[in-house]
C-alpha cells in the first residue's frame, strides 16, 4: 500500500475512534477497524453496482445500434423493390397501350 493510502487509512481510525464514545483504546481501535471494513465492502458494493448498470446500458446500446441498422437496410430494399415494381408496372402499361415511338413508318392515329 502506498503511503498516501495509508495516510487516509489512519486518518480514516482515527475519525472513527473520534466518534465513538469513550471505550477503552484498543476497544476503540479494533471498532474502527470494523467500521472501516464495513465501508470498504460498502464501497466496493457501489462500484459493482455501477460497473453491472454501465455493462446493462452498454448492452442495450449495442442492441438498439444494430437494430437501427436493419431496419435502415429493410427500409432501404424495401425502397428498390417499390421502384422495380413501378418500373415493371409502367412498361407493362407501356406494352399494353403498344406504344412506338417510330414514327418514320407513316401511321397515324
Amino acid at each position: 500500500m502506498s503511503l498516501r493510502g495509508q495516510s487516509i487509512q489512519f486518518s480514516l481510525l482515527r475519525w472513527f475512534c473520534a466518534k465513538l464514545p469513550r471505550e477503552k483504546t484498543a476497544g476503540r481501535l479494533q471498532s474502527a477497524q470494523i467500521y472501516l471494513k464495513k465501508a470498504r465492502i460498502e464501497a466496493e458494493t457501489q462500484r459493482t453496482l455501477a460497473d453491472a448498470e454501465a455493462y446493462q446500458m452498454r448492452v442495450i446500446l449495442e442492441a438498439d445500434n444494430t437494430l437501427a441498422l436493419k431496419l435502415g437496410a429493410e427500409i432501404r430494399i424495401q425502397e428498390l423493390w417499390a421502384k422495380a415494381f413501378m418500373q415493371m408496372r409502367t412498361l407493362d402499361a407501356a406494352k399494353r397501350l403498344n406504344y412506338e415511338r417510330n414514327m418514320s413508318e407513316g401511321k397515324s392515329r
